[in-house]
Formats: structure tokens, C-alpha cells, sequence
């Protein structure tokens, strides 16, 4: 940290479905601890730390805030208790140590970058692909564009009050809304069927005994079932106020995102999603041999399925037997580089 003047520590384990928990432990607290150690004798202006909205207590009377005290450790698991504890230890070398820290409780992130994906990110990127044809019933959490997230961190670590912690999210959105929106933003249908989230919940226990027997992690476990709708909504005004009005001037659940911002980013997701299909070949060729890429692309379309022309000359590749070609075939188009640089285009015209 020599020489440094602004510290953002975004290392974090989010693997709340682990059957060990141990390795979150190491990551979130203990290996927080040595950092701290280190940050308390730099010479910072600030260090912001990233922590999450699961550190926030549950209102059932109103907006919960940055004052409201957690109330729900019982229930959230090993993850929300790692992430209170070092949210713990970030305040209180504020005040014992001097750190000059700043807490930032970031919601659910949706935008481009999403590598991993997220598991929310997952469920979006692939209903923009026509590939979820449900959507849960009752999954509802604060959301925010992560573009807007980065950017409340960087002006954290300039105007942010040290010891203070903010909440850094957009809204309370449903998952329904949110793949309508970036279902309608790419042209796709938007997933009808919903499944109700105790369902979900009923499903999720047989998952985790299967994984219990077999001995292996398992996503669809209970306790991710119950950290999808266990939030109640937030009022983010203090860090609107505070961070000069870095994040959308909207303090309460109702208002609505706007729906370009919101086109912006689930286009993106849209693009990312589309390019893990081609990733391998558009790094090896680039992006400018469009010929050799399109020779490639041919030579996989014939040994994977049938081609067949559509209305409009573009050629679509078929899921079902060359021998076999036309009734019940599912067909996708092929995602060629021009598609995608239009696809870019849109993108950078909304943004």
C-alpha cells in the first residue's frame, strides 16, 4: 500500500452454498484481518471495503436503512455471518485504530464483466438467450447496475465519511421484471411460466440431501432459496445525499428503473452471453479475421448439424440430424461477428 492514497478491497468469497465453509472464513475474515493490519499503518485517505446488503437488518414496518441493526444472523448462514463479521472489523478499526474506512453495502450487480456469472447473473443471461423458460415466482431483491456500483465505490474513496457505511443499490426489482426487460431489450421472449419460490424451496431440500450423499456442493440448496427473498427493501438517499448523487435520485422501492439504463445493461449481458459461445475462436483469430472466423464457423455448423437458409438469406444451424433435416428441428442462428458488432452498436447508441 506505499505510495498509495485509496485502498478498494472487493475480495470476497460468495459461495453460500458450500458444505464446508471454512475456505469463506479464510477469505472474508481472516484474510481481511492481515489486510487491515497493513491498511491501519498506511498512510490511506480512505480504504473501502465492499460489503453487502446481507449486513443490513430486515424491517417489516418500512424501508430498512444503514442504521437498522441485523437482525436475521440465525437464518442467513455462514456467508452472511462471514460478511458481518468483517464488516465488524472494518468499523472497528475506524474507531479503535484510526483506519480511515468506508463500508459500501452493495446489492445484486447486473451488467457486463460478469465472468463467473453470478448465479443471478447466470439466471439472466440465460433467459436473454431464450434458454430459462420460467422464472421464480417471488424472487425479489435490491438491484443495481454494476457500472453504477464501481463508480459509488470510486467517489466513496473521496467524499465518503470515514466509520460510516452506505447502501449502494438502485431498487427492489423482481426477477420477473428484470428478464422482461432485458428479454424485451435483445428481441426475445421474455420466460412465462413461473414457478412459486416454495416450490423452489420444497425442491431445494432433496437437492441438498442428493448433494449431502454424493458429497459434492450443490447450488440449489435451501439456504439459497431463502437468501433470494429474505431481503426486505432498502433506502439508499444516505449515500445519494452524501456521495453527490452518484447513484439514481431514487430513495424508495417504487420508482422504476429507467428503462434505457436497463435496455444498456441487459444488452450487454445479452452480448456477454453470446460471445462464451465464440470466445475461444474470437481470441485466437481476432476480431478483425472476420474470414477465417466465418470459414470456422461453417466448418462446425456442418459437422454439428444441418444448414438451412432463412427468409431473410441468413443461414441458421440446425439442432436435429443431417439426415433428418424440418419438422421438429430446433433451430438457433449462428452468432457471426457482424452480428455482434451490431449488437455493439446498439449498445453503445443506448448508452
Amino acid at each position: 500500500m506505499s505510495g498509495c492514497d485509496v485502498v478498494y478491497y472487493c475480495a470476497v468469497d460468495a459461495r453460500p452454498w458450500l458444505r464446508d465453509p471454512s475456505p469463506m472464513w479464510r477469505t472474508n475474515v481472516d484474510g481481511l484481518k492481515v489486510v487491515l493490519d497493513v491498511a491501519v499503518d498506511a498512510d490511506l485517505s480512505r480504504f473501502v471495503f465492499t460489503s453487502s446488503i446481507g449486513t443490513i437488518g430486515r424491517s417489516e414496518t418500512g424501508l430498512a436503512d444503514e442504521g437498522t441493526r441485523h437482525n436475521w444472523l440465525d437464518v442467513g448462514g455462514d456467508y452472511i455471518r462471514t460478511r458481518v463479521a468483517a464488516e465488524e472489523l472494518v468499523l472497528r478499526d475506524c474507531n479503535d485504530a484510526g483506519l480511515p474506512g468506508v463500508a459500501m453495502c452493495v446489492s445484486n450487480t447486473y451488467g457486463p464483466g460478469d465472468w463467473l456469472p453470478t448465479p443471478h447473473g447466470g439466471l439472466l443471461a440465460a433467459a436473454v438467450r431464450g434458454r430459462l423458460p420460467f422464472y421464480i415466482a417471488g424472487y425479489e431483491a435490491e438491484v443495481v447496475g454494476v457500472e453504477d456500483a464501481a463508480r459509488a465505490l470510486v467517489l466513496a474513496g473521496e467524499h465518503g465519511r470515514i466509520g460510516r457505511r452506505y447502501i449502494d443499490s438502485e431498487r427492489f426489482m423482481s426477477t420477473q421484471e428484470i428478464y422482461e426487460i432485458g428479454c424485451k431489450a435483445v428481441g426475445v421472449a421474455r420466460p412465462r411460466l413461473g414457478i412459486a419460490i416454495r416450490a423452489m424451496a420444497a425442491a431445494s431440500h432433496v437437492s441438498g440431501w442428493t448433494s449431502a450423499l454424493r458429497t459434492r456442493d450443490s447450488r440449489f440448496t435451501p439456504l439459497n432459496i431463502r437468501l433470494m427473498n429474505i431481503m426486505t427493501p432498502l433506502d439508499h438517499s444516505k449515500a445519494v445525499q452524501e456521495l453527490r448523487d452518484v447513484l439514481p435520485k431514487q430513495s424508495t422501492h417504487e420508482h422504476r428503473v429507467g428503462n434505457r439504463e436497463a435496455q444498456r445493461l441487459t444488452a450487454h449481458a445479452h452480448t456477454n452471453a453470446e460471445n462464451q459461445i465464440d470466445g475461444a475462436s474470437a481470441q485466437v483469430v481476432g476480431a478483425g479475421d472476420e474470414t477465417f472466423l466465418r470459414e470456422r464457423r461453417s466448418r462446425s455448423a456442418s459437422t454439428a448439424g444441418s444448414e438451412a437458409p432463412t427468409a431473410r438469406g441468413q443461414r441458421v444451424r440446425s439442432r436435429c440430424s443431417p439426415r433428418m433435416p424440418g419438422a421438429g428441428c430446433r433451430r438457433r442462428r449462428v452468432a457471426t461477428p457482424r452480428r455482434r458488432r451490431r449488437r455493439q452498436r446498439v449498445w453503445r447508441t443506448l448508452r
